[in-house]
C-alpha cells in the first residue's frame, strides 16, 4: 500500500543570472511530525529514502503529482543535496 503525506515546508526562491531555483528541506529528520488523523505521530529516520535516491532519475514534483514535475536529475534540473 503506497501512502502520500504532504508536510508543507519554507521554500526560497533564489535568483542567479537568468535562473531561478528552489532551495528548502524537503524532510526533516529524527523529528515528530505533528498528530497524524488525531491517531500516531511519525519520525523519518536518515536513509529512509536511501533506495529511491539511488535512482539516477530523482524528479522534483509539485505535492506528489507525477504530472507536475519541476526538476529532474536526468534533465539536470535537479540536484542531489
Amino acid at each position: 500500500m503506497k501512502q502520500i503525506r504532504i508536510h508543507r515546508t519554507p521554500i526560497e526562491v533564489r535568483t542567479e543570472g537568468d535562473s531561478q531555483y528552489f532551495v528548502g528541506m524537503p524532510v526533516v529528520f529524527n523529528e515528530f511530525s505533528h498528530m497524524i488523523g488525531g491517531y500516531f505521530r511519525e519520525r523519518i529516520c536518515p536513509g529512509a529514502f536511501a533506495e529511491s535516491l539511488s535512482s539516477q532519475d530523482v524528479r522534483a514534483t509539485i505535492e506528489h503529482n507525477p504530472s507536475k514535475i519541476i526538476g529532474r536529475l536526468s534533465a539536470r534540473t535537479r540536484r542531489r543535496c
